[in-house]
């Protein structure tokens, strides 16, 4: 490396570290979680599941459980599952497919 190039890196090296700091500071404000609000308030205000009761917790969960099972029994069953896909550059795909197999995983 020349005289120069040593120079304009050496100079340049604030902007560099400035560049790396803006990339971290994005990844790390891209990745935080945000709470998935299970509804709202008469006033539009979103609620979370931490503010919910302890019942009303219980209650949801059950909900979404029984959901889920209802979806493993419909992707259990012998009927092929029919999927339309689009590719990025715009085109159409459809193709059916059969699950062979869902291990289930019971938490008691």
């Amino acid at each position: 490396m020349n005289k120069f190039d040593k120079n304009f890196h050496m100079n340049f090296s604030p902007f560099y570290l400035t560049v790396v700091f803006m990339i971290i500071v994005a990844f790390a404000f891209e990745t935080t979680a945000e709470d998935k609000a299970v509804g709202y308030t008469t006033d539009g205000l979103p609620v979370t599941f931490e503010d919910l009761s302890a019942e009303a917790r219980q209650e949801l969960l059950e909900k979404e459980m029984a959901e889920a099972d209802d979806l493993v029994e419909e992707a259990t069953s012998t009927k092929p599952v029919l999927v339309t896909a689009t590719t990025p550059d715009g085109r159409t795909m459809n193709y059916s497919c059969r699950v062979v197999n869902i291990n289930k995983v019971n938490e008691e």
